[in-house]
């Protein structure tokens, strides 16, 4: 099926996601060097058990030693925040931390619409295409700190999560269990 009108296909997306859709492939222009990517999502899953895997992978590494001085202290402050963020969710909430709390009403599963009407369709990566390869990253300008926490959090289960936005400068096609929805 492939629908054109953009309000049929937000509907479409909805009732598919709505019932049980587990995977969503796409092409997606990043906003930020734009490269242009092939992606396949897996909107099936309990962001609570992303957290705790993670937590549990870090408190591994910790217990194993594998952090010391700078290193320590950037996985320690991970720790807590992700500590944090399962906290918040399993009381139904959003970390205090979340620069866009409340921003975002959830549709379906893998599907938040934001408060200036945009969608979002979120999920954990299953696999990455690059297809063109977009402008040079620039130079870091980041703390130490934070380059160490970045670091730590790609070694973990939470690093798959990913956010795109479903626009038409972005994405064009999606395809959600065989179903086709062009994003206009």
């Amino acid at each position: 099926m492939t629908d054109t009108n953009p309000n049929n296909s937000i509907q479409i997306l909805k009732n598919l996601l709505n019932a049980g859709a587990g995977f969503a492939s796409f092409t997606y222009k990043s906003k930020g060097d734009g490269s242009i990517a092939r992606y396949t999502l897996n909107l099936g899953f309990k962001y609570i058990t992303l957290l705790e895997k993670s937590i549990q992978e870090l408190q591994a590494k910790m217990d194993l030693n594998e952090f010391s001085g700078e290193s320590l202290l950037a996985a320690g402050e991970v720790m807590n925040s992700l500590q944090k963020s399962l906290l918040a969710h399993q009381n139904g909430t959003q970390s205090e931390d979340y620069t866009r709390k409340g921003l975002m009403t959830p549709l379906g599963n893998g599907v938040s619409i934001n408060h200036d009407d945009s969608i979002q369709i979120f999920g954990l990566v299953q696999s990455k295409k690059i297809i063109q390869e977009g402008t040079p990253k620039k130079e870091v300008k980041s703390k130490p700190i934070t380059i160490l926490k970045n670091q730590i959090k790609k070694s973990l289960p939470i690093s798959k999560f990913r956010e795109f936005a479903l626009d038409k400068d972005a994405m064009q096609v999606m395809r959600v269990n065989g179903d086709t929805i062009e994003i206009q």
